[in-house]
C-alpha cells in the first residue's frame, strides 16, 4: 500500500505545479471557453495513449473531456487494459511547460493514483505513478493525438 508521506508527496507536486503555473507565464495557453452550449473542435478530441504498471503491462487511453470551469486543469476520461481486465477512473492533468501532473480518481477499482513526467518529443518519458496498491511504478505516454471534430 502507498504510504501517506508518498501520496502527501505526489499530491503536493500537483498543487505545486498549480502554484507556479498560476504566478508564470509557462503554463499552455487555453483557447477561450465558448458560449453555452457550443463545443470548441479542440475540447474532446485530445487523446493519450500509453502504457503503465510495474512492467508496463497496462495499456491505457486518456480522452479529454470538458473542460469548463477547471482553470488550468484539463478533464480526461481514463481507461486501462490488462489482459482481461479493464479499469475506467477520471482524470485532472496539468501541464506546466514540460512538466505534467495527473490525479487519477473515482477508479472502478478503487486505485487511485498520482502521476507525474515531462513531456518529450510529444510524449510522456521518465513518468512515475504512485497509486493506492503501492508504487513508484513507471508509466510513459507513447503518442498524444489530435482527432478531428
Amino acid at each position: 500500500m502507498i504510504s501517506l508521506r508518498s501520496s502527501f508527496l505526489v499530491g503536493a507536486v500537483l498543487v505545486a505545479t498549480l502554484i507556479s503555473c498560476a504566478s508564470t507565464s509557462s503554463v499552455s495557453q487555453t483557447p477561450p471557453v465558448p458560449p453555452k452550449g457550443e463545443k470548441p473542435a479542440w475540447m474532446g478530441t485530445e487523446q493519450w495513449t500509453g502504457r503503465e504498471g510495474s512492467k508496463l503491462e497496462w495499456n491505457f487511453t486518456w480522452t479529454k473531456a470538458d473542460t469548463t470551469g477547471l482553470g488550468e486543469r484539463e478533464k480526461f476520461m481514463g481507461e486501462s487494459h490488462f489482459q482481461d481486465k479493464v479499469v475506467k477512473y477520471d482524470l485532472i492533468i496539468v501541464r506546466c511547460g514540460s512538466f505534467v501532473a495527473a490525479e487519477r480518481r473515482n477508479s472502478t477499482s478503487n486505485n487511485n493514483c498520482n502521476y507525474t513526467g515531462s513531456i518529450i518529443k510529444g510524449r510522456i518519458q521518465n513518468g512515475v505513478v504512485f497509486c493506492g496498491n503501492g508504487g513508484p511504478y513507471p508509466w510513459e505516454v507513447t503518442a498524444i493525438t489530435m482527432a478531428k471534430p
